[in-house]
């Protein structure tokens, strides 16, 4: 944390020890969990803490990003089969055609998922689709509206 904050990087400090750490982050999560059930087993409710404080956060972050459309995960990179294919459900989904349809568009798009469901909704080529999410910052929600 000391190296980010040198390098001008937003820090955070998520603890569930309530002694404050010896830096001073720019931001300090303490999480009161009080003691464990078994004493020195932090994996109990400090680590299960920590772990939903942690999604919660990364969570939010990828809906500040635009990676999130509702709540479904728009952004993701279809790279294995199982990935393709939710992608082209994803697109079917939002863009309000079929699965075959989707998948044509998804290829039309380079499977840029975004790309894809802009492309089905507002009856764009690739090209004129990334630049309409392009200008709306990347967020679905402001191309579709």
């Amino acid at each position: 944390l000391r190296a980010a904050s040198r390098r001008g990087c937003f820090t955070v400090f998520v603890t569930c020890n309530p002694k404050p750490p010896d830096f001073s982050p720019d931001a300090l999560v303490v999480l009161d969990t009080g003691p464990e059930a078994l004493a020195g087993s932090t994996r109990l409710k400090a680590g299960s803490a920590t772990k939903m404080a942690l999604n919660s956060i990364t969570t939010a972050a990828m809906v500040k990003c635009g990676k999130v459309y509702g709540n479904r995960m728009v952004d993701l990179k279809p790279w294995s089969a199982k990935l393709k294919a939710r992608a082209a459900r994803l697109v079917s989904e939002l863009g309000g055609v079929d699965e075959d349809r989707a998948e044509a568009l998804l290829r039309r798009a380079g499977w840029e998922v975004k790309t894809a469901v802009v492309m089905a909704r507002r009856e764009l080529d690739a090209r004129k689709a990334r630049a309409l999410l392009a200008r709306k910052g990347g967020m679905l929600r402001g191309a579709l509206e």
